[in-house]
């Protein structure tokens, strides 16, 4: 059988300066019985940019600026954080926000059920910089 080659496609890195920003509705913390000692990790396309150790109140945000990776079109975000025992019986949400240049260009809400952790995978649309005016600031596709 032959072999096809095909060229990889390198997007484009998008134009500006981004800052991403992420807010929990709940207070987290480290689960007491994983080798893992973050309590909040945020992963970009593979790459670690933000992480948390340490227990955290609800409602902080956590702001990472001049993020390296973000690309136009769909960028591939993992999300895990592992909420305290008061939050059991409760649904728990996270808020994550793209801001280019200071500028908000992509906005993504999560939730999870009563009960579980709240660990997914999901992808926010970043319109290039000469499509502003067109750009959803919620990360929604055409």
């Amino acid at each position: 059988p032959a072999v096809v080659q095909r060229e990889a496609y390198e997007r484009p890195k998008a134009k500006g300066v981004y800052a991403l920003e992420v807010t929990t509705t709940f207070a987290i913390e480290p689960d007491p019985f994983s080798l893992q000692k973050n309590a909040l990790t945020l992963n970009l396309g593979g790459k670690l940019v933000l992480a948390r150790t340490g227990k955290v109140e609800a409602g902080a945000q956590h702001r990472v600026e001049s993020v390296p990776g973000v690309v136009e079109g769909e960028n591939e975000f993992y999300f895990d954080a592992n909420h305290n025992d008061d939050m059991l019986q409760r649904s728990c949400a996270v808020r994550v926000r793209i801001f280019r240049d200071g500028e908000a260009v992509a906005d993504h809400s999560l939730w999870s059920e009563p009960g579980t952790k709240l660990a997914t995978t999901f992808s926010l649309k970043v319109a290039p910089a000469d499509d502003v005016g067109k750009a959803d600031p919620h990360g929604h596709a055409d």
